[in-house]
């Protein structure tokens, strides 16, 4: 027969956050500052990249960037069909 004795597991589950909590120096935001170090790095990586759409849902991320590549295609296909007619004009 197997015996769980709860104390002791509280106890060292309460001493766990202690040492976590002694560790950390009662600041949690130590591991803001280093995802903010992470931020920066993507940021200064990719410059046109704003830090709203970077705090967007994955999905909405797709959304917008399908959204700006069909209007990229739009206008990609205007100049093309500028492109032709300005070369039928010219022969």
């Amino acid at each position: 027969m197997l015996v769980i004795n709860l104390a002791w597991i509280s106890i060292f589950v309460f001493l766990g956050i202690v040492i976590f909590l002694v560790h950390s120096g009662f600041n949690t935001k130590l591991f803001v500052k280093k995802d903010e170090h992470i931020a920066d790095k993507f940021f200064d990586k990719f410059p046109l990249v704003s830090p709203d759409f970077y705090n967007k849902t994955a999905k909405e991320q797709n959304a917008e960037n399908n959204q700006e590549i069909h209007e990229q295609n739009i206008i990609l296909e205007n100049i093309l069909e500028r492109l032709d007619a300005l070369e039928k004009k010219n022969g």
